[in-house]
């Protein structure tokens, strides 16, 4: 049976929910799935590796597989490791890039204003030629940035925050948490407060702005790549939007 209960928890002043609960049979499909990907990585990874030259490496799995032969294998880094770092590649910097593309499509759609106000910008910035956006244009276009922030928010990329688990028995607001619990902040919950957003089900890109709307403000509850001392890297991911 999955034990999953919810308290409040207070992080740097915000509340978010945490959701407590063991891993059994009632998350399988979680689990097939996700044996669907390492399958897949693993086939690639064979792939790779039948055909590897050393001299000519072709993708990032080429040189890993090189790296691991050129040293000798440690509990550090196997064949396994490649695969996880693979994975953390394609879910932490491709899938919430796609993602916030995905649900910036329809938000566009259902609010044109927006959808005009995101075009002007880039059309007087980049030009009606439309040369594509880098990173060097963040700066210049405050309202694009706020409306991805906006998209972050009102539909959350990591609903769920990266596990973590207590080293000992502990009591948290009541609650008993045995060693080795998994905890999971639930982000959506910050993303969706009334306390930190007015009207939170409203799509509103002006959220992040300042008064003069030009510079893009990051409150402390917006935390679309989960919280942490990885947040500084997961944020850097956001950054990749506006790459090519």
């Amino acid at each position: 049976m999955l034990l999953f209960t919810l308290s409040n928890c207070f992080l740097h002043g915000i509340k978010l929910n945490f959701a407590f609960f063991t891993v059994n049979s009632s998350n399988r499909i979680f689990v097939e799935c996700l044996n669907e990907v390492h399958a897949y990585l693993r086939h690639e990874i064979t792939k790779h590796r039948e055909n590897l030259d050393n001299d000519n490496p072709r993708d990032f799995i080429d040189l890993l597989l090189i790296e691991l032969q050129t040293q000798e294998k440690t509990d550090c880094f196997t064949e396994e490791n490649i695969l996880f770092i693979i994975e953390d590649l394609f879910f932490g910097g491709v899938e919430t890039t796609v993602t916030t593309l995905r649900w910036g499509l329809p938000y566009m759609v259902l609010c044109p204003e927006e959808q005009q106000k995101v075009q002007a910008e880039l059309d007087s910035i980049l030009g009606t030629d439309h040369d594509v956006p880098t990173l060097a244009h963040r700066s210049q276009l405050p309202y694009t940035e706020a409306t991805i922030m906006e998209i972050q928010r009102i539909r959350a990329l990591v609903p769920l925050g990266g596990p973590h688990a207590p080293n000992e028995d502990t009591t948290f607001l009541g609650y008993d948490i045995p060693s080795g619990t998994q905890v999971l902040p639930i982000l959506w919950s910050a993303h969706m407060d009334p306390e930190f957003w007015p009207d939170p089900e409203k799509f509103d890109p002006c959220r992040f702005l300042d008064a003069d709307g030009k510079v893009v403000t990051r409150p402390e509850s917006f935390m679309p790549f989960s919280t942490g001392k990885f947040f500084s890297k997961d944020q850097q991911k956001q950054k990749c939007v506006l790459e090519p």
